[in-house]
Formats: C-alpha cells, sequence, structure tokens
C-alpha cells in the first residue's frame, strides 16, 4: 500500500537521554571550536570553522532524531536548536575562561613594580580582585575592541566594533541554519509506524513537468496516491521544472508499508 508520507508526531523514548548526551558532545565540541578559533586567527579561516562547527552540529542533531525515533518536527526543531545554543554559548564561555585564565597567569607572573601599590603581599588579593571583576561582559567588549586584521600574515587592516558583531552574527547565522534544516529534515523522513524503522531505501518513480504554481499547490495538499494521479500531466516541453515523485519504503521489507514523497 501507498501512502502520501505525513510525518506522525511521534516521539522515541531514547530521545530526551540521546540529546543530554548530544549537548555534552556538543560542548566539547565547543571548547575545541573556540581552541582553534583562538589558535588560528584568520578570519578567513574561522569562516571555515564556523562552517564545519554547524554541519556538525547539525549533524549531530539529525543523528538524535533518528536514533530517537523522533517524527515530531517541532520537537526536532527544538533539539536542534538547543544544540546550535549550546555550541555558540559554550564557544563564549570558553573564550572567557581562557583570557581570565591568562589574566591570572600575567598577574601571577608579572614582577613587582609593573603595577603600582602591587606587593608580593597584596599579590593574591590583586588577583582575586581580578577574578570577581573580570565578567564575560568586559570579555565581549575587548573582543570587539581587538577585532580582527585582514591582510597577509595579519598585517592588514583592522577591523573591529561593529564588523565583529557582524562577523558573529554571521557565525550564529551558519550555525542555527544547520542546526535547523538538519534536525526538522530527519524528522520530516518517512517513518512505518508499523514496523517502527525509518523507511530509508528510496526509488524515484516519475518526474512530473511542473507549469504552473497551481500544480505545485495541487502536490503539496495531496493526501493520497489517487489524488496525485488526478493531477493533469503537462507535456515536458512546455517546462524547464519537474517534480519528482519517490517512494520510500524500508530496506528488506518491499511487501509492507511504502510512503511517497
Amino acid at each position: 500500500m501507498f501512502e502520501v508520507y505525513k510525518p506522525s508526531g511521534g516521539v522515541g523514548v531514547k530521545t530526551v537521554l540521546l540529546l543530554v548526551i548530544g549537548l555534552i558532545v556538543v560542548a566539547v565540541l565547543a571548547y575545541v571550536y573556540a581552541l582553534l578559533l583562538e589558535l588560528i586567527p584568520f578570519i578567513y579561516v574561522n569562516a571555515l570553522l564556523a562552517l564545519g562547527m554547524g554541519i556538525a552540529i547539525g549533524t549531530i542533531a539529525a543523528f538524535i532524531v533518528k536514533q530517537g525515533h523522533c517524527r515530531n518536527v517541532m520537537l526536532a526543531t527544538l533539539v536542534g536548536l538547543l544544540l546550535a545554543v549550546t555550541g555558540l554559548g559554550g564557544k563564549f564561555i570558553s573564550q572567557y575562561y581562557s583570557a581570565r585564565a591568562a589574566g591570572v597567569e600575567f598577574l601571577e607572573k608579572m614582577e613587582i613594580g609593573g603595577m603600582e601599590g602591587v606587593t608580593e603581599e597584596t599579590r593574591p588579593l590583586v588577583i582575586e580582585s581580578f577574578k570577581q571583576e573580570y565578567s564575560i561582559v568586559e570579555h565581549l567588549k575587548e573582543r570587539v575592541d581587538a577585532g580582527w586584521n585582514i591582510g597577509r600574515r595579519g598585517n592588514g587592516a583592522p577591523m573591529g566594533g561593529w564588523l565583529v558583531y557582524l562577523v558573529w552574527l554571521i557565525e550564529a547565522g551558519i550555525i542555527f541554519y544547520f542546526a535547523w534544516t538538519m534536525s526538522r529534515g530527519a524528522a520530516k523522513e518517512p517513518y512505518s509506524e508499523k514496523m517502527r524503522m525509518w523507511a530509508d531505501e528510496s526509488e524515484s518513480v516519475m518526474m512530473l513537468p511542473i507549469t504552473s504554481d497551481e500544480m505545485v499547490s495541487q502536490i503539496q495538499s495531496a493526501t493520497s496516491v489517487d489524488e496525485l494521479l488526478e493531477i493533469p500531466i503537462p507535456k515536458t516541453d512546455e517546462s524547464a521544472k519537474f517534480g519528482q515523485y519517490v517512494v520510500n519504503s524500508i530496506p528488506g521489507q518491499e511487501m509492507e508499508d511504502a510512503y511517497l514523497t
């Protein structure tokens, strides 16, 4: 039997456990991501690292959805967003604590006289005061002021201020894009409620020329194969756009339910 597939909204019991594990994995990735951004301070390479981070988070989100048997698109979206927030937040927090540790190390190794009024007796108090007063907000302001140097070997024009916010916005857009699309895409894949398995085997059965927006609406609103077959088939030379009908089934279970997408 063929059905036009629509996600059932069901959720597997393993989804929450896998999400917790995924959040831990992404937090570790965020630390590594932040470390690489510091070790390779070139904005062009940083863009590739952001792309890789986005794909990694999207892949983890899709894995959680698939292995957790989550057919609920809204919940899958939430999974992706939580992972993205963890990845971005983890990066900024890692950078903050790294800068804080560097400041503490500087104060510990600073020679007496390097700062007015500091003695060996007062050094611990100065370090403790720094730890308490150096907030993540102050750290972010420092990063905005420092920015990046664009050019060969970092000797080009400095890029700071509002451009740093723009880069951060693009970075967030990349990460959230992959988390959003890959998590939702995984939840929308055909799933057999009877076999409790994903219908991963696919076969293209027909290419339909698309000649109008009305045809697209008819295809999207169809709930049965009969409704799809009622759509008039135009001549192939009337359009450069085609809709592809794909039958999804469970590998090795060809006699069971199949779904048309």
